[in-house]
């Protein structure tokens, strides 16, 4: 498998290197803030099969909004594009779980625990990196969804 992953600015340029329309985060269900991101796309072989993407605060940076085609599901292509954003963002990571398609609230929790993310219940957990109007922004939209973060940790080489 000849993998690479390329950056691309915005939801259009995504679209673009995909190959046809896709629904934005807004489309999705994501929370306003959500909506401006930029990406990081998996091409396997030539062809978009996966992405995810981010928006650079100060002090923080919303991650999310992550798909993998099905069929190349469980090769590892989630942990690389993953990889590969982190390596270009700073900041507290903060994401909202919104489980569509095939997708199980309870399979997310355990995705972003393992990863090192803890669950947003308030203002009072976010009240260091944001002020808050932009918090209340952030509130998911539906009883389905979960906010989560994770400190900025340095990685080691």
């Amino acid at each position: 498998m000849d993998l690479e992953v390329v950056f691309v600015p915005d939801h259009k340029s995504l679209e673009k290197v995909w190959g046809l329309k896709l629904p934005t985060p807004f489309d999705k269900g994501y929370p306003t803030p959500f909506t401006d991101m930029s990406y990081w796309v998996a091409i396997v072989d030539g062809q978009a099969v996966a992405y995810t993407g981010s928006r650079q605060y100060d002090g923080f940076c919303i991650v999310g909004n992550t798909y993998v085609e099905k069929q190349y599901r469980k090769q590892g292509l989630h942990r690389a594009i993953l990889k590969k954003r982190n390596s270009n963002i700073t900041g507290v990571k903060i994401t909202c779980l919104n489980p569509i398609e095939e997708s199980k609230l309870h399979h997310l929790i355990s995705v972003v625990s393992s990863l090192g993310y803890t669950i947003i219940e308030s203002f009072e957990d976010v009240e260091d990196i944001m002020d808050e109007s932009f918090y209340n922004r952030l509130i998911p939209k539906f009883p389905y969804q979960q906010l989560w973060r994770k400190n900025h940790v340095e990685e080691t080489p």
